[in-house]
């Protein structure tokens, strides 16, 4: 065979590895007991490396599908991780990268870090133990030593702050209680800019677009930072309805937000109509989220099931008995992929990856310990079948797949337990978990274990035009990706036959 004709068989197998590789994605898993995070290939769940940070660590996955954030509350630090995959655009093609993960060279150093959210372009990250905020650039992470700015809120508090712009909404508290009464918006040298204080007993946010959505006491407030001033209405819960929100997520597939409601309730907060519906769960809900691609919930309960919930109307659509019943201790943690669940066991520690639409098991791992939190980071090149902008003010035509990797594990919850002796009054019956289970992992129910809220920016002012048949695009998806790797396949093979003939 000509050696010409070898060399452009050789070129044309190699465009095919890069051009093709569909996704590659790695999970973290964070130890409850120490500061190690094991680092698992998604696809067969073989061991990466093992990193080491201070302490135990909630894990949050970054926008950019690359890095994570581990906050170590009891070490009073935030550490970011490179997780060694990702993607760049080469222009002709998606090119695809892969290095041993690692521990960036800076740190985050603040009293007591708990509530983490990426927004708006920043990484915020606030301190209890003083009631301040540390923000830096999310774009900052490659760099050795990043800016950072301290936003004061002016006194400690269990509290949260979201960047907008280049300011800041972050919550306020009166001197000597633990719950917020509501936010400012303060510039990031902390000059009050402009007071929303009706939101007592503040827990619980999530950004979309230019609108936060703030679990209250009485209900959600909703503010709208694209206003100036910004403009502000309360979604009160129904009449009749026990509990309240404590727990916030979005999902840039739906203008609406879902959040817990009590133990046993899932709420759909709509700011447009005002109005908020609560669909019933069986029992308590122990951690719930967004899938991936925004078609489901998935609800991890008390009893050890998984069940996935329609986000329009609260259907169980499918459920499966998969761990252990929880009764205390280390919650369950919850993880998402593209196509895929990952769910821990709290007993025996281990991982369940689960189908995110018939609920059926794909693999399941040993987390040589048992997890605290989780969180994915990794790609999927989709650039046959659209091109993703991510930027700001785009009209989001979603019949696709998101690869957010963000987490909604961390996510977005605001539900961590937290083993520190504070005296909580969040107006519920809240069970605290003292054994440094700082659940920020979006657990359900109305235990404000002080969740994190991992919320992801994806673009300012989206107009949602929804197409909502997620499934069939799922799964034409799938074989659309089952028959290239089928080609690829074949044609390496014919390239091994050419090539030593």
């Amino acid at each position: 065979m000509n050696s010409c004709i070898k060399t452009v068989v050789a070129i044309i197998s190699l465009w095919l590895q890069y051009c093709l590789a569909y996704e590659k994605h790695r999970l973290l898993v964070a130890d409850s007991e120490s500061g190690k995070i094991r680092v698992l290939d998604l696809a067969g769940g073989s061991h990466v490396a093992t990193l080491e940070v201070e302490g135990p660590a909630r894990v949050y996955a970054l926008s950019d599908g690359r890095h994570a954030f581990a906050v170590q509350t009891d070490s009073n630090a935030s550490q970011a991780i490179d997780g060694g995959v990702w993607i760049e655009d080469h222009g002709d093609h998606m090119h695809p990268y892969e290095e041993p993960p690692s521990i960036r060279p800076f740190k985050v150093e603040g009293a007591v870090p708990i509530h983490f959210v990426e927004h708006g372009g920043h990484v915020v990250i606030f301190n209890d133990g003083t009631g301040e905020a540390s923000i830096m650039k999310t774009s900052d992470i490659r760099q050795v030593n990043p800016s950072m700015h301290t936003v004061e809120s002016g006194s400690a508090h269990h509290g949260v702050a979201v960047a907008v712009g280049e300011d800041v909404l972050i919550s306020v508290a009166d001197e000597g209680e633990r719950l917020p009464k509501g936010v400012d918006h303060r510039s990031m040298s902390s000059e009050v800019l402009q007071a929303m204080h009706e939101c007592p007993l503040l827990h619980g946010e999530a950004p979309s677009g230019s609108l936060v959505a703030l679990g209250c006491g009485d209900g959600v407030l909703i503010v709208d930072s694209s206003k100036s001033p910004m403009e502000t209405h309360k979604v009160s819960s129904p009449e009749g309805t026990s509990g309240r929100v404590g727990t916030l997520y979005s999902h840039p597939k739906w203008s609406f937000f879902i959040g817990n409601h009590g133990p046993t309730g899932i709420s759909k907060i709509d700011p447009e109509s005002q109005t908020m519906e609560v669909f019933a769960v069986p029992v308590a809900v122990r951690a719930f989220g967004f899938t991936n691609d925004g078609v489901a919930i998935i609800a991890v309960t008390v009893n050890g099931q998984v069940q996935r919930i329609s986000p329009e109307n609260g259907e169980i659509m499918n459920s499966v008995d998969l761990i252990a019943p929880y009764e205390s201790g280390t919650r369950p943690a919850l993880a998402f992929a593209p196509h895929k669940v990952i769910v821990s066991d709290h007993t025996n520690g281990a991982i369940h990856v689960l189908d995110d639409k018939t609920l059926s098991e794909l693999q399941t791992i040993d987390a040589d310990g048992i997890p605290l939190s989780m969180a994915v980071v990794g790609y999927e090149n989709d650039e046959h079948d659209h091109d993703h902008d991510h930027g700001e003010d785009h009209d989001h035509d979603h019949d696709h797949d998101h690869d957010h990797d963000h987490d909604h594990d961390g996510g977005g919850g605001d539900e961590h337990d937290h083993d520190h002796d504070h005296d909580h009054d969040h107006g519920e019956d809240h069970d605290h978990d003292h054994d440094h289970d700082h659940d920020h992992d979006g657990g359900g129910g109305d235990e404000h274990d002080h969740d994190h809220d991992h919320d992801h920016d994806h673009g300012e002012d989206h107009e949602h035009d929804h197409d909502h048949d997620g499934g069939e695009d799922s799964h034409n998806d799938g074989s659309r990706r089952f028959v290239v790797r089928i080609a690829t396949t074949l044609f390496q093979g014919l390239v091994a036959f050419v090539w030593f003939a």
